[in-house]
């Protein structure tokens, strides 16, 4: 399944990585996850404080997060980096 949406942040093998990362929380195959499932999913991948935190915010009121809102989401949590527009 390709993403509909395009992610120029990540590599299509980090792309591919998060995808398996994101299936072992989706054990049904329905493509989503829930909040509570998001939060472990991001401790798994290393997220903690800060943009672990600003992701959970973003995600406020979502009933579910499919893998594309999954990497937006990822997308608002990174740090912005020098030079980057913001």
């Amino acid at each position: 399944m390709a993403t509909s949406r395009v992610h120029d942040n990540y590599s299509a093998d980090e792309i591919n990585a998060l995808r398996g990362i994101f299936a072992l929380y989706d054990p049904e195959k329905t493509g989503s996850i829930s909040a509570a499932e998001l939060e472990s999913l991001l401790e798994k991948i290393g997220y903690t404080g800060d943009s672990k935190v600003d992701i959970l915010d973003a995600a406020q009121g979502m009933e579910s997060v499919s893998f594309d809102d999954f990497l937006d989401l990822l997308e608002k949590g990174q740090p912005s980096q020098p030079g980057e527009a913001p």
